[in-house]
């Protein structure tokens, strides 16, 4: 599967909505695949890597 994160140069995307839409996406799905075991998000800069990282670390600590 593949989610790039669109539009957040050129077109100046928020990266931070892009990340909060893509791994909602992945966080909501997964009970549905329960097979997945490793899931791989990559991305192109350290920076656009440090949003996805705070933004996952975000979801998984707060309740829903």
């Amino acid at each position: 599967m593949a989610m790039p994160a669109i539009e957040t140069g050129v077109f100046k995307f928020p990266p931070e909505l892009s990340a909060e839409i893509i791994i909602n996406g992945l966080l909501n799905r997964s009970e549905d695949s329960p097979e997945i075991h490793l899931v791989r998000i990559c991305v192109g800069a350290q920076e656009m890597k440090a949003v996805f990282a705070s933004t996952f670390a975000a979801k998984i600590s707060s309740p829903a």
